[in-house]
C-alpha cells in the first residue's frame, strides 16, 4: 500500500489461452470473504487466442465496482510467465501482493487468512500460501497433501497461489524473464531459492487450500502448442513430491517459523 488511502492486497492473476480454467479461477477470487474494496485485481493476459479474455471482460462489467481497483495488461504477445508477473507487480499498489495463476480455485477465507497470518508474522517471513491441492489421480499428491494438512511448513517456491509481504521486491527483485513457460520452467523456484539465500521464508498453511486445475490447463496448452508435453518435466516434479513429503515428515509438524 503506498499510501493510508491504498489497496491493502493486489492480486497479480496472470492469463493464457485458460478458458477451461479461468472462470474457476476468478470464481474463486469474488467469493473471498475479504473486504474487495480494499483488493486491487491486475491480470495480465498474453494475448489469449481463445475466449479466455471474454470472460475476464464479462466478468469485469459484472464485479469491477466490488475491488479497489481493476486494470487489465494484455501483452502483444506471450513473453513468458515471468514477465507476465513482473508486468503485473510493477503495476500493483497493495502493501500484500497475491501470485495468482488462472488455474487456482482458492477457498473462500484465503485472503483474510494469509494476510492475518502475514501482517502478524515476524520480518523474516516474507510469504504463505495455501495448502496446494493438484485436481489429479496422482497418488504421490494426495500422500504430499494428507501429509501437509494441518501443518504449517516452508515451501521452496513462489507461484500458484502466493501471497507476499510488499517488501520482496526490495529483497530479491522481480522474477527472471529469461524463464517460464511458454519458454522454460521452474522459474518459480529459482525466485524462491533466491528468497532463501536471502533468509527470508515462504510459509504453506496446511489448514486452507487452493485447488490446482493443472491437468485441464496443460492438456489444452500442448494440443494447441503453447508449451511442451508435461511429461517432459514430470521426473523432476514427481522427485520434487517425494522430497517435500520426506521433508514434511522428518521435521515434524512445524518447521516455518
Amino acid at each position: 500500500m503506498t499510501s493510508s488511502n491504498g489497496p491493502l492486497i493486489t492480486i497479480v492473476l496472470t492469463t493464457f489461452n485458460s478458458e477451461r480454467v479461468i472462470e474457476k479461477t476468478l470464481k474463486g477470487v469474488i467469493e473471498q470473504d475479504f473486504p474487495l474494496n480494499r483488493v486491487e485485481l491486475v491480470i495480465v493476459d498474453g494475448v489469449s487466442k481463445d475466449n479466455t479474455l471474454k470472460v475476464i471482460r464479462e466478468f469485469i462489467k459484472h464485479y469491477a465496482e466490488k475491488f479497489y481497483d481493476v486494470n487489465v495488461i494484455v501483452h502483444d504477445k506471450n513473453y513468458s510467465l515471468s514477465k507476465a508477473r513482473n508486468n503485473g507487480l510493477k503495476a500493483s499498489r497493495g502493501k500484500y501482493l497475491l501470485i495468482l495463476d488462472d488455474d487456482m480455485y482458492m477457498e473462500k477465507n484465503s485472503l483474510h487468512v494469509l494476510y492475518e497470518f502475514l501482517s502478524n508474522s515476524p520480518s523474516r517471513i516474507i510469504g504463505a500460501m495455501p495448502l496446494l491441492v493438484p485436481v489429479s489421480n496422482n497418488l504421490l499428491d494426495r500422500w504430499r497433501v494428507r501429509a501437509l494438512e494441518g501443518r504449517i511448513t516452508e515451501y521452496y517456491a513462489v507461484a500458484n497461489c502466493a501471497m507476499l509481504k510488499r517488501n520482496v521486491i526490495e529483497v530479491v527483485g522481480y522474477y527472471d524473464e529469461t524463464l517460464g513457460p511458454p519458454f522454460t520452467t521452474f522459474e518459480e523456484m529459482k525466485y524462491g531459492a533466491r528468497i532463501a539465500s536471502k533468509g527470508f521464508k515462504i510459509c504453506m498453511l496446511g489448514w486452507i487450500k487452493a485447488y490446482h486445475y493443472c491437468n485441464v490447463e496443460n492438456e489444452d496448452r500442448e494440443q494447441k502448442g503453447d508449451r511442451k508435453p508435461f511429461h517432459e518435466s514430470h521426473q523432476l516434479y514427481t522427485l520434487s513430491l517425494m522430497k517435500s513429503i520426506y521433508m514434511t515428515l522428518r521435521s515434524g509438524s512445524k518447521v516455518c517459523h
